[in-house]
């Protein structure tokens, strides 16, 4: 299976070497979480839901980690190809917030207080708030998914 975070290493030429230590850290965890349910799949064993979950939010991290990596690395100039690195964090990123909304619709609720998205949601509702009008219907819309306030203000969002 290809993660997330190996796609955005290869499309930026990045190794593994070259990474912040929280990200190296977290592509290690899920690493060796990969590895654990392999055994366990060889075994005869079914891989709890937790663990595959698990496995998912560490890919989102390591790929937010190098979204930052990337960022902050443009940001001190080092990168000759700034327009390229744009597009490929913006990919990133709202890959992201795709991802986050496809869980958040798989979790069995249709509707979801600010906190709640605020929680289970971040990046997403950071990006809702980044033009957040208190008399508007605000919302957030990536691939298919499109979570929306149910009124003005009413910081209650549905799908």
């Amino acid at each position: 299976m290809q993660y997330a975070y190996e796609k955005l290493m290869r499309d930026n030429d990045l190794t593994f070497s070259e990474l912040p230590n929280d990200a190296k850290t977290v592509i290690r965890t899920l690493l060796k979480s990969v590895k654990a349910t392999e055994l366990t799949e060889q075994r005869g064993h079914s891989v709890k839901q937790e663990t595959l979950d698990q496995i998912k939010v560490l890919d989102k991290t390591a790929v937010s980690e190098i979204v930052d990596y990337l960022e902050e690395k443009e940001e001190q100039g080092s990168n000759g190809n700034k327009e390229t690195k744009e597009v490929d964090i913006e990919t990133a990123y709202g890959d992201s917030i795709e991802a986050e909304l496809k869980a958040l619709s798989s979790s069995g609720n249709s509707e979801f207080t600010g906190e709640e998205v605020r929680s289970m949601a971040p990046k997403s509702y950071k990006e809702i708030h980044k033009t957040y009008e208190a008399d508007g219907i605000n919302g957030i819309k990536a691939g298919k998914y499109l979570l929306k306030e149910t009124g003005p203000g009413t910081e209650i969002f549905k799908f």
